[in-house]
C-alpha cells in the first residue's frame, strides 16, 4: 500500500509542476501578444499621421482648387486626434497611459477625423491658406 500512495504522491507532484509550469508559459505569451498589438497600433497610427501631413503638404502646394481622398484602416486604442495648426496629434491608450503621436507639417492644416476604428476616408482639401483634412461624413474646416 505504501508503494501505490508513494507513487500517487509523486504523480500529482509531476501533474502540479507541468500546470504550473504551462500557467507560468500562458502568461509570458499573453504579455508578449498584447506588447506586440501595442507596437501594431503605434505604428498604424504612425503611418497614419505621416500620409496625412505628407498629402497636405502636396495638396497646400498644389494649390485650390486640389483634393484628394484617402483610404486608411484607423486602429483601436485611439482616444483622441487634434488636427490644428502645423500639427497633427493622435492619442492613444496604453497599459501605460496616454501615448501621443504627432507629426508636424509645414504648411497650416485644420480638420476633423472621428476616433472610432475601422475603415476611412479622409478628404484633404487645399484652401487658400491652410489645408483642410476631413474624414467623410464629419464637417469642420
Amino acid at each position: 500500500m505504501e508503494k501505490r500512495g508513494q507513487l500517487s504522491i509523486e504523480y500529482l507532484v509531476l501533474v502540479g509542476f507541468t500546470v504550473s509550469m504551462l500557467t507560468v508559459l500562458i502568461l509570458v505569451q499573453y504579455q508578449h501578444n498584447e506588447e506586440q498589438n501595442l507596437v501594431v497600433v503605434s505604428n498604424q497610427a504612425d503611418k497614419i499621421t505621416r500620409s496625412l501631413v505628407d498629402a497636405a503638404e502636396e495638396i497646400y502646394y498644389l494649390g485650390t482648387p486640389a483634393r484628394t481622398t484617402i483610404k486608411t484602416y484607423m486602429p483601436t486604442n485611439i482616444e483622441r486626434i487634434l488636427i490644428v495648426n502645423h500639427t497633427i496629434m493622435f492619442q492613444m491608450r496604453t497599459s501605460h497611459g496616454l501615448t501621443d503621436i504627432e507629426k508636424y507639417s509645414s504648411v497650416n492644416i485644420t480638420g476633423n477625423i472621428s476616433t472610432s476604428s475601422g475603415i476611412k476616408y479622409i478628404k484633404v482639401l487645399a484652401q487658400p491658406n491652410s489645408v483642410c483634412i476631413l474624414e467623410e461624413g464629419l464637417t469642420g474646416c
